[in-house]
């Protein structure tokens, strides 16, 4: 029998088959480390794209964290005093007026004002897809886009950032907004008694029930826990109908940032006189135009058919259910104040000039 031993031979072509097993070997495992590598190298770039164009819910939860690390707080005051002169060169403004706050006497008052200030009044023929779909807001905001300025574009609409389309000379935004109890109510009986018929089958609401009834007996319609108007100022996530603080800041923070200004509907005509002041391109004559809408009695037209007036006791009742919309409605009434003592002293200034 031979052995390694005693065959220098064999000895050394097993000595030879074991380095080419050794470097098969070690080829094999820097095969596997350099495919190993490259699998990490894909899944990176997939993680980066995948943070390049974040679906709307990542957005949010962005956002939240920014929130829970201590953002200061928007207070009426924030990024005042309004730029007057940025303000009077906007071309393109929206309105995307919230339901049951004069936003028919408002687009009465700018049909009028169109045609004296010669822009466009575009009305949309959409009015209750306040929200939209990521692909639909993207057609919107095109759309938009290819309307030849100066235009001013209404729609029932909750806010939409243009930016994050890639706009870079994006519209700035108007609106009105009223007591929320008095436009709960208003709405109330709108849904049951109002006006646009497709409207009040599809809601099908119980028309014998008073707004009364509906708080005292706690139907799920005058609960409270539903925000009403922040929707419109907050944007299409889906938080923005949630109750809670991230909606009303955010809200609040698209108010001093995109909005040039919010009127309040019990300050109507207080409202038309400052958005002529910033805005004179568009409300030019807003407040004689308004008391000629007055005077042919327009506006009857446009009031809730059936309304039933409510004692305060149970406005007092709901007052208590709609908390952050009244912080809504009060941080937008001293904003207002605000701005309209800046005008007072910046027309006192010329006067002195």
């Amino acid at each position: 029998m031979e052995t390694n031993r005693s065959n220098p031979g064999l000895r050394k072509r097993r000595c030879q088959l074991f380095s080419s097993y050794h470097t098969i070997l070690l080829a094999t495992v820097a095969i596997s480390i350099i495919g190993l590598s490259s699998s990490c190298v894909r899944l990176r770039s997939r993680s980066n794209i995948a943070q390049q164009v974040l679906p709307r819910d990542d957005l949010v939860r962005k956002a939240t964290f920014q929130f829970q690390k201590g953002a200061p707080k928007v207070t009426p005051e924030t990024n005042l005093p309004v730029d007057v002169g940025r303000a009077r060169s906007i071309d393109r403004l929206i309105y995307n007026r919230v339901g049951k706050c004069g936003s028919r006497t408002m687009l009465a008052v700018t049909e009028k004002t169109s045609h004296l200030n010669d822009f466009y009044l575009v009305k949309s023929q959409e009015f209750h897809g306040r929200t939209v779909s990521e692909n639909e807001e993207a057609e919107l905001v095109s759309e938009i886009m290819n309307i030849t300025p100066p235009f001013l574009y209404n729609r029932h609409l909750d806010y939409i950032n243009f930016e994050k389309h890639g706009i870079e000379d994006a519209p700035m935004y108007i609106n009105l907004i009223r007591d929320p109890v008095e436009r709960k109510i208003s709405s109330f009986y709108y849904l049951r008694f109002g006006d646009v018929q497709r409207l009040r089958e599809t809601t099908k609401r119980d028309t014998n029930v008073t707004f009364d009834e509906c708080v005292l007996d706690m139907h799920d319609e005058c609960s409270g826990g539903k925000i009403t108007i922040i929707p419109y100022f907050c944007g299409q996530s889906d938080r923005c109908r949630e109750d809670g603080e991230w909606a009303l800041e955010t809200a609040k923070r698209n108010v001093v940032e995109k909005y040039v200004f919010v009127g309040i509907l019990e300050e109507f005509e207080r409202s038309l006189r400052i958005f002529q002041y910033l805005m004179p391109q568009f409300f030019r004559s807003a407040p004689k135009a308004y008391k000629i809408i007055k005077r042919k009695n327009v506006m009857s037209k446009f009031k809730s058919v059936s309304r039933k007036e409510s004692p305060e006791t149970v406005k007092e009742i709901m007052r208590g259910r709609m908390q952050l919309d009244y912080e809504f409605y009060n941080f937008i009434k001293e904003r207002m104040l605000l701005i309209e003592k800046q005008i007072v002293q910046n027309q006192h200034k010329i006067k002195k000039g």
